[in-house]
């Protein structure tokens, strides 16, 4: 038999269910005195996936600057949406929330106009990745960035082939550069023009070709490099691109010697692996990179691997938790959330164990990285290794591709 329910019984349970949602959803509680970084990553749009790698850098972050420096970190998260406006508007937002630096965006473009946002507050901004060399070369007093420029990266590529051709005692002669049109690829492409001709590559770019980077189709680029008899591909790509490009490349059974980039992702993240399989062996990445010996790789591994124990550590991840471990020093050695304060301790940086290759962390007059440098990956066993430099490689160099066939 089923009792009748009161009208009182039946408020007094409606009021205390009513309140459940609130309970679940209640914010983990920080101290007062907790460093609030507000970040900004693009976590949906045409740029989401990697968003979402640089994401686990933050949350790895937290646990780990908490252990090593003892400093508690306060996240203020905003999604740029991939987006320049929105990435602006974010900015203003966490600004106006309480956060007392500001890292992100990953993306050149958006972080313009965060910097711009950031420098009239006089709030400090760390950048992730954010390869465009104008970003501290505009006299900016509140913007650090450890990570090489679009010049740089493609310096340090340049090298990192040179280094790959004489291991392998076989260089190719004609090359296709591929790009996408925005920011990042079209900084790229500048640097290619302007660096190249000055290295004295064993091979000449016969093709240089741009597109669309909301992109599905790349059929009709690929085939131009098909023709054009390139036997060595330079992509500047994102990943979903990027996928797209291997794809197309095995479909039309290019014959090439191999595809190696100059600086930027596309085929080192952990979805490429996913989506690609078997076919994402053998290619190669020169970009910023962890350093595999480097004594902090221990504990964020540690935390990396019960955090995400189905995905690696990678440079959209190490460079997001390195921009907050530069947030973090800054803050432990200032001892204050002052803005001021905060933007002087980082211009006094110098942390000798990091994640990223290179020296000391520490800033130019700028706020450019002074010791940053790239390392070369190539793509075996389900995740990139180092074959570059010597003293942190993980993986012998194999080049050419085992597909490659002299014509």
């Amino acid at each position: 038999m089923v009792l009748p329910i009161t009208r009182r019984q039946f408020n007094a349970a409606a009021l205390s269910t009513a309140f459940l949602p609130l309970i679940s959803c209640k914010k983990k509680s920080v101290g007062a005195n907790a460093l609030k970084i507000g970040v900004l990553l693009p976590t949906s749009g045409h740029q989401a996936a990697l968003g979402q790698e640089c994401k686990k850098g933050m949350e790895v972050a937290g646990p780990v600057m908490q252990e090593l420096l003892g400093v508690e970190c306060d996240f203020l998260f905003g999604d740029t949406e991939s987006n320049v406006n929105a990435g602006r508007t974010k900015a203003e937002k966490l600004i106006q929330e309480g956060a007392h630096v500001i890292v992100g965006c990953y993306d050149s473009g958006v972080s313009s106009a965060v910097a711009q946002v950031c420098e009239q507050r006089k709030i400090p901004l760390v950048l992730i990745v954010s390869v465009v060399p104008q970003l501290t070369e505009q006299g900016y007093k509140y913007i650090f960035r450890n990570f090489p420029t679009g010049p740089m990266l493609i310096k340090n590529g340049l090298m990192l082939m040179k280094d790959l051709f004489e291991y392998s005692k076989i260089a190719p002669k004609k090359a296709a550069f591929i790009y996408v049109k925005e920011t990042y690829g079209e900084t790229m492409k500048a640097g290619v023009d302007k660096i190249l001709p000055s290295f004295n590559m064993p091979f000449e770019i016969v093709s240089t070709i741009g597109y669309d980077p909301k992109t599905t189709d790349l059929s009709t680029e690929v085939a131009k490099i098909k023709e054009s008899g390139a036997d060595f591909i330079i992509p500047a790509t994102r990943l979903n691109d990027g996928m797209l490009l291997i794809k197309e490349v095995m479909k039309q059974k290019l014959n090439i010697m191999g595809i190696a980039n100059l600086g930027g992702g596309g085929m080192y993240e952990k979805e490429f692996f996913n989506q690609m399989g078997d076919l994402s062996n053998h290619w190669i990445s020169n970009t910023a990179w962890y350093n595999p010996k480097a004594k902090i790789v221990d504990p964020v591994s540690r935390v990396f691997a019960q955090k995400y124990p189905d995905s690696f550590l990678e440079t959209s991840s190490m460079a997001t938790f390195e921009a907050i471990h530069i947030a973090c020093d800054a803050f432990k050695r200032a001892g204050s959330t002052n803005p001021q304060e905060l933007r002087d301790a980082l211009a006094q940086t110098n942390i000798e164990d990091h994640l990223s290759l290179g020296g000391p962390i520490q800033f130019d007059e700028k706020g450019q990285g002074k010791n940053v440098r790239s390392a070369s990956m190539q793509n075996s066993g389900g995740r990139p290794r180092v074959i570059f430099p010597v003293e942190a490689r993980e993986a012998d160099p194999v080049f050419p591709i085992p597909s490659y066939t002299k014509a």
